[in-house]
């Protein structure tokens, strides 16, 4: 899932990983990262409320 901010200074995108090592080495190699354009930060979520079509792809 991704969105670009309203200003369009950024964007915020959530990914899903078993550990934060794998989500850190994908955005590290990732081709805008390596070439100094974008940069990253990770923030763990931990969801309360889940829409019924988006439960099953946070709780698997």
């Amino acid at each position: 899932m991704s969105s670009l901010k309203a200003d369009l200074s950024g964007g915020l995108f959530i990914m899903k990983s078993n550990s934060y090592e794998a989500i850190a080495a994908y955005l590290n190699a990732e081709p805008l990262f390596r070439a100094g354009v974008q940069t990253y930060c990770i923030t763990e979520l931990m969801p309360h409320y889940l829409m019924p079509n988006s439960k099953e792809w946070i709780e698997d």
